[in-house]
């Protein structure tokens, strides 16, 4: 009862201080004119990359697309649902780091409770900005990792930190630092499957490298 009424009041703050911040409008205006036709720009006719949230952009003009809604509405909207969302995927996340001593132990998700009423947390949870949605991205690379350490969950701690990197290019940090946890893990497995031949190598240690590398292609397509 007592995380879900912090969470409750996160909630309220992140919506009392809604409002869509003017750096927003930036990416918003570009959205408006892509979903007319015009291009991925500012003004039209002259391209210029002026912002610097691509994945955000275009998903803020898709929902532009498909429903009636307008842009400023839809980022304050989209940043609201990733601050909630976000507080589940930390929620997963703790329960993997620190699970029940058993199946019917009480677990307190204090780290949830503190998120929830962050500040700065509940202050980017409705601006209109990249921000929780960049945030939640980084958050669900890291539950992905530290779930499992085979190839699918690589590829899925790599995919959401290319995303990430799409979204904000400074969260390029976190792939990389992915990138470094993913090869020392495999690295022993690898090198210690190297007399049984080309297909245990690939099993024990290159295959979960080679998944977390596949999504690169994205940003390498996206430059």
């Amino acid at each position: 009862a007592l995380v879900i009424g912090l969470i409750g009041l996160g909630l309220y703050n992140a919506l009392d201080n809604a409002t869509c911040f003017d750096d927003a409008y930036i990416s918003l205006r570009y959205a408006e004119n892509f979903v007319a036709g015009k291009g991925l720009v500012y003004n039209e006719g002259e391209y210029v990359e002026g912002y610097t949230n691509f994945l955000w952009t275009i998903l803020v003009a898709l929902f532009m697309w498909i429903t009636p809604f307008e842009a400023p509405l839809i980022a304050v909207v989209g940043s609201l649902i990733a601050f909630a969302a976000n507080l589940w995927v930390v929620w997963r996340i703790s329960l993997k780091i620190a699970p029940p001593f058993h199946a019917r132990a009480f677990a307190f998700p204090i780290s949830v409770a503190l998120l929830a009423v962050q500040n700065t947390f509940t202050d980017y949870g409705t601006t209109g900005l990249e921000t929780a949605f960049a945030s939640l991205l980084v958050n669900l690379g890291v539950l992905a990792l530290i779930s499992e350490d085979d190839a699918k969950h690589t590829f899925w701690a790599g995919l959401c930190w290319i995303l990430a990197t799409l979204t904000r290019p400074d969260h390029a940090l976190f792939y990389a630092v992915g990138s470094a946890v993913v090869f020392f893990v495999h690295l022993g497995p690898t090198w210690r499957a190297r007399k049984s031949g080309i297909q245990a190598i690939w099993h024990a240690g290159l295959k979960p490298m080679a998944t977390y590398a596949a999504p690169f292609l994205l940003w390498l397509l996206h430059s």
